[in-house]
């Protein structure tokens, strides 16, 4: 069977999803037990055909079923399992191919249950037009949120090339809204960004990966060998902001520093449905022999979260900043139409990191060294960010705003040089 691995697409949520595969008819009689699945569907045929015979106002047999399959979820009380029509199946699919037609962000349910924007990706029509992470999704082309889920509203960001979108925001949802209206366009993925020596004399190297698509891990390992070549001698890695990616990519990721050690495992219901992901035996780690700093914040999501949580477990780095999401749901998209490409999105199993603890909105990912950016200065830097500027050079390390996060990084690998 084939199996695409993913924890999010960009302006999907970032869910962790493993697989997509189809369950047949047979498998739900030998789960259910032919009695309790013909009485269960004699009684939904009896409620179906007096709906239909009966009901005021005449009813499409095809919203009647997808009414039914939406009843069956919301019962689970689960956030993230959804149905998915052809249209949103088709946007799923589409976000996992690298490129797509919509504004540039990830977005996610925040713990109070609020869509946020968890990242917005680089000179992107949502990155210029001032989009920042943390803002909150009051509405979008007018209808307020109220009981809208996360594929609804990635539904109704993308569209066609061109055609434009009003996004009306709240910065961590409590301060005054905005509207800002988008252009939709094409977004190429592209990961990793800002691959240079930070600070010369201490040969410290820096690389900033906003997500994990289709091409990081390569992109990753190249930007690590620059590095190296220009004589790094130690490296911070920069996952703020990043709202997660395709799950073989963070693997990927891990094991460019990992040589051994089990990296994540997944465990289900039932004890025989755990599996663990291990360092691949068979990957040159080209940077698993120097000092690491790995910078996380409350935008850090899913894929993200598991670099994280891998590389200071398994005390391969430090990590400094906040802490992060909380994101570790397990998720496989299930084929289920026969004549359309319709499927289900079920929560199955959670990610354990090697410690073996869930991670969770209440059990994120904790850094080893907290710094707290002032609301101040976290503005200031978004602001920078959304200006082109990104983060400050060495040379400007002690000018106000400082990105006090960075700078304690610099200064940890500094204290391990000596």
């Amino acid at each position: 069977m084939n199996k695409l691995t993913l924890i999010a697409v960009w302006v999907l949520p970032s869910i962790l999803l493993l697989g997509i595969t189809s369950l047949s008819r047979s498998d739900v009689i030998r789960a259910l037990g032919n009695d309790a699945l013909y009485r269960s569907a004699e009684e939904q045929a009896y409620v179906r055909s007096l709906i239909l015979q009966k009901y005021v106002e005449e009813v499409r047999q095809e919203d009647l079923l997808e009414g039914a399959i939406h009843g069956m979820i919301d019962v689970l009380g689960d956030r993230y399992s959804e149905y998915l029509n052809e249209k949103r199946y088709q946007q799923l699919m589409e976000g996992t191919a690298g490129s797509y037609v919509g504004i540039g962000v990830t977005i996610d349910l925040s713990a109070d249950g609020k869509i946020q924007i968890v990242s917005t990706q680089e000179d992107t029509p949502a990155y210029r037009a001032g989009v920042l992470p943390g803002d909150v999704i009051v509405a979008i082309d007018g209808l307020r949120r109220k009981s809208m889920t996360i594929t609804d509203a990635v539904g109704r960001i993308k569209g066609q090339k061109g055609t434009k979108v009003i996004l009306t925001l709240s910065l961590r949802g409590t301060e005054p809204e905005r509207e800002v209206t988008i252009a939709r366009d094409r977004i190429h993925v592209s990961s990793v960004k800002g691959v240079e020596i930070l600070d010369p004399d201490a040969a410290i190297g820096y690389m900033r990966i906003t997500g994990f698509s289709d091409d990081t891990g390569p992109e990753a390992r190249a930007g690590l060998e620059d590095l190296l070549d220009k004589g790094a001698r130690s490296l911070i890695l920069d996952l703020r902001n990043n709202g997660g990616g395709r799950f073989e990519s963070c693997r990927e990721v891990i094991d460019l520093f990992v040589s051994e050690g089990v990296m994540v495992s997944t465990v289900g219901r039932n004890k025989e449905d755990k599996e663990s992901f291990a360092a691949s035996e068979k990957t040159s780690r080209v940077g698993s022999d120097f000092p690491l700093v790995v910078l996380v914040n409350g935008s850090s999501a899913s894929a993200s979260e598991i670099v994280a949580a891998a590389l200071q477990d398994l005390k391969r780095a430090q990590l400094v900043g906040t802490r992060t999401f909380g994101k570790g749901l397990v998720q496989q998209i299930i084929g289920i139409g026969k004549e359309t490409k319709t499927a289900l999105k079920l929560t199955t199993s959670y990610w354990l990191r090697p410690n073996g603890n869930k991670i969770t909105p209440t059990q994120p990912v904790e850094p080893d060294v907290e710094v707290i950016l002032s609301d101040i200065v976290w503005k200031e830097l978004l602001r920078m960010q959304i200006e082109g500027e990104a983060y400050r050079r060495p040379d400007t390390l002690d000018a106000d705003p400082v990105d006090t996060q960075l700078r304690k990084a610099i200064e940890l690998l500094r204290n391990d040089a000596d």
